[in-house]
């Protein structure tokens, strides 16, 4: 089985970046200092934000994970098609933050592996990417 490589990013309930990962980094192009604070409408193609904003509007108002395919405008300016797993992450007393795991999509290959296996890839990977920004913070 192919290995599942992720990229993850941590935003705000205001859509703004907080965290990246280099994996989040080598997707979109982005030095993390460049892409922390920056708005997730500034980094996704004009064509998919509206899909992206119905899909966060859910997980927010009702913690509905969603898994959507969009492009992603690199700082160099090219598109890149990936699959975002996005759900909330809560800490005690602050308010909820989203948590996306980023997976590259290349046309024409596709890992040949079930989505359950998948599903559960990308929920221990979220597992342990809110232990590392607990531990950051």
């Amino acid at each position: 089985m192919n290995e599942l490589v992720l990229g993850h990013v941590l935003a705000d309930a205001n859509c703004v970046i907080r965290y990246v990962d280099p994996i989040f980094c080598e997707l979109t192009a982005f030095r993390p200092e460049d892409a922390i604070g920056r708005h997730l409408s500034d980094i996704t193609h004009p064509d998919d934000w509206k899909g992206s904003k119905e899909a966060i509007e859910a997980l927010l108002a009702y913690d509905r994970p969603f898994r959507l395919e969009k492009r992603y405008v690199r700082a160099d300016g090219k598109a890149v098609t990936v699959r975002i797993h996005a759900s909330l992450f809560r800490e005690a007393g602050a308010p909820p933050q989203m948590i996306a795991a980023t997976e590259l999509i290349t046309p024409g290959v596709r890992a040949p592996r079930t989505d359950q296996d998948s599903d559960r890839t990308i929920h221990d990977a979220l597992d342990r990417l809110a232990d590392v920004v607990m531990t950051r913070q």
